[in-house]
Order: structure tokens, then C-alpha cells, then sequence
């Protein structure tokens, strides 16, 4: 959240971006971007 400013921005991340918040692997990444997509 600190990295991307708003749960709205980590909605509309890629999964790119999301990769580049330390910490966030491309795993964890690609659940989290699959999640946000579902809703």
C-alpha cells in the first residue's frame, strides 16, 4: 500500500508493477492481480 498509494492503485496494478514492490514476488504478484480481476 505504501508503494502504491491506495488499494484502488494496487486494483488497476499490473502485474509488473506489482512485482516491483519489495517484497512482492512474481508468485504473490499474480494472485494478487488474478484476485482484484475477479471482482
Amino acid at each position: 500500500l505504501k508503494n502504491l498509494g491506495s488499494v484502488k492503485r494496487i486494483r488497476k496494478a499490473s502485474i509488473e508493477e506489482l512485482e516491483a514492490v519489495p517484497g512482492i514476488g512474481s508468485s504473490t504478484a499474480l494472485i494478487i492481480h488474478t484476485h482484484f480481476q475477479k471482482k
